[in-house]
């Protein structure tokens, strides 16, 4: 035996190589990137909905109820009558958080099976939003604005 065939191999392990690309993933992988993909369209969804509410639906946020806790915070910490308070962003962050509250437990009702007819849903109160968006001419009165937000936020809750 010669000096090198007895001594141990020095470095770290030798790695497989890449791995081939010429079969289709198995379905358990494809479903995996199909879960992936609907997870980041609806994280944008949540983005934009929130943007869209904060912006054109007077400083309301549809899809993330804390930021509406936040602004409810402020507008009693400015030191103005109720009377001031409760015509600022109270009653539309009480309606956005009506309407996500609703959402939620529609969503809660649906059997844990069926995650597809909670985002049709989804689709369905998003696309009723931009109906009502688009006939207000994108800039919605009281009254309009608040139906606006609540079906908004339903949106929101029913894809939490």
């Amino acid at each position: 035996m010669t000096a090198a065939s007895t001594t141990a191999p020095t470095g770290p392990p030798a790695r497989p190589g890449p791995r081939r690309r010429d079969h289709p993933p198995s379905p358990a992988r494809a479903a995996h990137r199909r879960t992936d993909l609907a997870l980041l369209l609806l994280t944008f969804a949540a983005g934009v909905t929130d943007a869209v509410s904060f912006l054109g639906l007077g400083s309301v946020f549809t899809a993330n109820m804390t930021g509406n806790l936040v602004m409810v915070g402020m507008a009693a910490g400015r030191g103005g009558s109720w009377t001031e308070i409760l015509h600022g962003d109270v009653p539309r962050c009480t309606a956005s958080f009506a309407g996500f509250t609703a959402g939620m437990l529609a969503g809660f009702r649906l059997p844990a099976r069926t995650g597809w007819a909670a985002l049709y849903g989804t689709l369905v109160l998003h696309l009723l939003f931009l109906t009502g968006w688009a006939a207000t001419g994108a800039d919605p009165g009281t009254a309009v604005g608040a139906g606006l937000i609540l079906v908004s936020a339903a949106a929101m809750g029913l894809q939490t």
